[in-house]
């Protein structure tokens, strides 16, 4: 192989493993505060804690600003709020959904509008709150143990004469099998905080296309690499 092009490689490894060591140490360090954090919580738990989040929204705006919204600003509300809406500018109209606001309110000011809203509470328990934590803590083990293969990978690429080795497509082979369970961590992971984030009492899964395409990619280079490995046998046979 080309010297500069194999220099560019090992260089190229160089960089890629120390990058990969300060991760996994960031990552080691997250699995840490999440381990800490699910024992704290696990404490709370024994007292029967629920916690409840609601939300304020609190706008302050000329007649002019608002005179400006006109066709812009529609929304479907409610007939508790058909009243508010009067107090609008002509033209301009609040939507407000029923389901997650619980407090509405306009008043007017000397310089224009103050509107405020308060959304319905979000309520779950710290039991839910633990499973949450336990989950993310696999996700970030997950993580963990793939930036491993990829040190591996990159310790190969620093040491290695060619990257069309064995070791090099071991490393390779190793990394995008241990994309699986962070691909699949990852789903439950959003999935199971984003119903803690909207109260939900269920929990909708969707896979990561762009995780599943990067898992496509790196087993096709590891077939491309593997192929080049072969030629590259079949010339050192020849010479």
């Amino acid at each position: 192989m080309n010297t500069k092009m194999r220099q560019n490689i090992n260089t190229a490894g160089t960089i890629g493993y120390i990058v990969s060591i300060i991760v996994i140490i960031v990552l080691i360090a997250g699995m840490v505060a999440t381990a800490l954090g699910t024992v704290a919580a696990g404490m709370v738990a024994k007292e029967n804690v629920n916690v409840s989040v609601t939300t304020n929204f609190d706008v302050t705006a000329s007649s002019n600003i608002l005179e400006k919204l006109k066709g812009f600003v529609t929304v479907d509300g409610g007939e508790d709020f058909a009243d508010l809406a009067e107090q609008l500018p002509e033209g301009v109209d609040i939507t407000v959904d029923d389901k997650d606001i619980s407090e509405f309110s306009v008043a007017e000011t000397e310089n224009g509008f103050n509107i405020n809203a308060k959304t319905n509470p979000i309520e779950f328990s710290a039991q839910k709150f633990i499973a949450a934590l336990v989950i993310s803590f696999l996700y970030l083990g997950g993580l963990t143990a793939m930036f491993y293969m990829i040190k591996a990978l990159m310790k190969a690429l620093k040491e290695c004469e060619t990257p069309f080795t064995e070791n090099v497509i071991k490393r390779m082979q190793n990394f995008g099998w241990s994309l699986i369970p962070v691909i699949v961590l990852s789903a439950i992971t959003e999935s199971v905080w984003g119903a803690i984030g909207t109260g939900s009492t269920t929990i909708n899964f969707s896979l990561n296309l762009g995780g599943l395409l990067v898992l496509a990619v790196v087993f096709v280079l590891t077939l491309v690499f593997k192929y080049g490995a072969e030629l590259q046998q079949q010339s050192d046979e020849t010479l």
